[in-house]
């Protein structure tokens, strides 16, 4: 009796992980980014030594020093209208998770989101901070760099 139960559980098993695989949405396509229309990128300015200012679009982190695994306000301030815009943060040639933060509109033109920066486990220290947006139903993003302190 107990090998019959013990076979079943096994094969319960094995059909449960067979729909799991089966069916489960792809975790990868869900973190993917989306494809945007336009693309730009900010050119001699660092987010952690003061705000970045880009056709219209200026984003500054409010907290110093800009620190990893410490909470951070980011305020990105526009003078067009945009909807749905996000921060992803990732460093380039290396994988550290999903980090993207919805804004919140405080004002007309003034969004805010709350962030924090991982430690990256080599000791690198440099990010890319995207905002990515939409402005009359076209997907923009614009890039910044930023470099953040040590521990």
């Amino acid at each position: 009796m107990k090998q019959i139960l013990f076979v079943a559980i096994v094969i319960s098993c094995l059909v449960a992980g067979f729909l799991v695989a089966r069916y489960m949405p792809d975790i990868q396509a869900i973190n993917a980014l989306p494809e945007v229309e336009k693309f730009s990128a900010v050119k001699d300015c660092d987010l952690s030594e003061g705000s970045c200012a880009h056709a219209g679009f200026r984003l500054e982190i409010l907290d110093r020093p800009v620190v990893p695994l410490k909470q951070l306000t980011t305020r990105l301030t526009v003078t067009d209208t945009i909807s749905k815009p996000l921060l992803n943060l990732e460093m380039i040639g290396m994988d550290m998770g999903v980090n993207r933060f919805s804004f919140t509109e405080t004002t007309t033109g003034v969004w805010e989101a709350k962030i924090m920066i991982p430690v990256c486990s080599t000791g690198r220290r440099d990010w890319l901070a995207s905002v990515i947006f939409e402005r009359d139903g076209i997907l923009e993003r614009i890039d910044y760099q930023l470099s953040v302190a040590g521990m």
